[in-house]
């Protein structure tokens, strides 16, 4: 086996962990209606854990601090992260805790999504003594705001260690600025908003001048991401695509964005990777087959180096 010219990233990721049973459907049912499926899928989800999966597979090296727990799913979701090299540290070891189940239907006219779910459970117990360990070594730490208490001791540390930390904000969690203190790049949705910002103060602005963020990213769909660095503001243009599936899209662009981020790509050129990377996963129904379509970047990077990204 011939050596890689480069090492990949190393990526921490910390947040919830779920069991997605996702279905295609011709159109959103009708009450009481008994609607059969064109497809279906079942895959774990959740934002951080996408996103270390992205990461793994585009040849980073992503380690996963989540709620696993002991529960006939939880070996559902651990070996699927195996599959894609994820290593996982569980809060949850040794408790017999059922992962949050979350039922999603897609359209398959648009690939627009309807989600239900409900909020990981609150386990009080002691984080494992190594979890800080964990940090060291990383490129890079993104929380996704579930798991508070941990994900504040990661995202400190991480700022101790230099690692940059980034937030995937998909919508306002109760506690978040915690976490935003210690933020040195959001990426955030177009519907996440700290719940008591004035009408007249755009994200962007509190998240940098109120939080401190010194990179802000907002996601908008298939519309041009807005962002800020260094005192300027600019747009990104979104890949344009015949979206099959919209699920996970955004979790797929964060970890995306870490990797070309990690490698050491400008932040204007890692939110244009992590674009391409988000849209091509919408090309696909289900949030696992279309990963075998990104083996390509991967080798191209480990061929000839991250800068090709």
């Amino acid at each position: 086996m011939t050596t890689p010219p480069w090492a990949g990233p190393r990526g921490l990721f910390a947040g919830v962990v779920t069991v997605d049973l996702q279905y295609a459907l011709p159109g959103f049912p009708e009450r009481n209606a008994k609607t059969y499926a064109d497809a279906w899928a079942v895959a774990p989800g959740g934002p951080a854990t996408n996103a270390a999966t992205v990461f793994a597979r585009l040849g980073g090296n992503a380690t996963l601090v989540t709620g696993n727990g002991e529960h006939p799913l939880a070996e559902v979701i651990a070996a699927d992260l195996r599959a894609s090299g994820v290593v996982v540290v569980d809060l949850h070891a040794g408790q017999p805790v059922a992962p949050p189940i979350v039922s999603i239907l897609s359209s398959s006219d648009n690939g627009d999504r309807t989600v239900i779910t409900r909020r990981p459970d609150v386990i009080p117990i002691a984080p494992p003594s190594h979890l800080l360990d964990t940090v060291d070594g990383a490129d890079i730490c993104l929380v996704d705001g579930f798991f508070l208490d941990a994900a504040v001791a990661l995202a400190s540390r991480a700022r101790e260690r230099g690692a940059p930390v980034v937030l995937d904000g998909g919508s306002w969690k109760e506690g978040l600025e915690r976490l935003l203190a210690l933020t040195d790049i959001a990426v955030v949705s177009e519907r996440f908003r700290p719940p008591d910002l004035p009408a007249a103060t755009d994200v962007i602005s509190a998240l940098h001048e109120r939080f401190g963020c010194r990179r802000v990213a907002v996601t908008r769909g298939e519309h041009a991401i807005r962002a800020f660095e260094d005192g300027h503001r600019f747009e990104v243009p979104a890949t344009p695509i015949a979206a099959v599936d919209t699920l996970a899209a955004g979790d797929f662009f964060h970890g995306a964005f870490c990797f070309a981020h990690a490698t050491g790509q400008s932040f204007p050129a890692a939110l244009a990777f992590a674009a391409r990377v988000a849209a091509r996963s919408c090309a696909h129904f289900g949030t696992r087959a279309w990963l075998d379509h990104i083996d390509d970047l991967r080798r191209k990077a480990q061929l000839f180096g991250p800068a090709c990204l």
